[in-house]
């Protein structure tokens, strides 16, 4: 192995998380391929920090990749997780709330598998989207919880290819 392999080695890292702390959005990866190392307490990335700052930390047991400094193993940051076989994307079940599209128009509904795929509407004003096999029915996220309006606007929150997103 070359010095330059080394070092990439030592710099990018795939640990799992032992222990955060959600003030200080910092936490500490162990690295089993160091004989569980567990490093100091690294920064977690987020994408926003101004008046659109948004927050994500990172469960213990949750795998993530990390970047350390060429300074040395205790400072480093945690870019992000990432899914593979033993942590995979949540999968829309029958009875899920669904943000998802028919033929490219967006809704948000109940996914119904059986006996007919459909998206049933919570609000009996509306009819249900019964999807025929002509149809592209394309799931984007399930919905995981509905903050109710603090001010004028509702949040959602679904799981998808990242842990959590809002929408306005």
């Amino acid at each position: 192995m070359s010095d330059l392999d080394t070092l990439i080695r030592q710099l990018i890292r795939v640990g799992v998380v032992s222990d955060i702390d959600e003030k200080g959005v910092t936490a500490r990866v162990t690295f089993d391929d160091q004989d569980d190392v567990t490093s100091a307490s690294l920064q977690v990335i987020v994408k926003n920090t101004d008046e659109n700052a948004d927050y994500w930390m990172p469960d213990v047991g949750e795998q993530v990749l990390c970047l350390f400094l060429p300074v040395g193993p205790q400072q480093g940051f945690i870019l992000g997780s990432f899914y593979d076989e033993t942590h995979s994307s949540r999968t829309a079940e029958h009875g899920d709330i669904v943000i998802a599209a028919v033929d490219r128009e967006f809704t948000v509904k109940r996914l119904q598998l059986r006996p007919t795929v459909q998206l049933n509407p919570m609000n009996s004003a509306y009819s249900p989207i019964i999807v025929g096999s002509e149809e592209t029915l394309d799931v984007f996220g399930v919905v995981t919880f509905i903050v109710k309006a603090v001010s004028t606007s509702t949040a959602v929150s679904f799981q998808h290819s990242s842990k959590h997103h809002l929408l306005p």
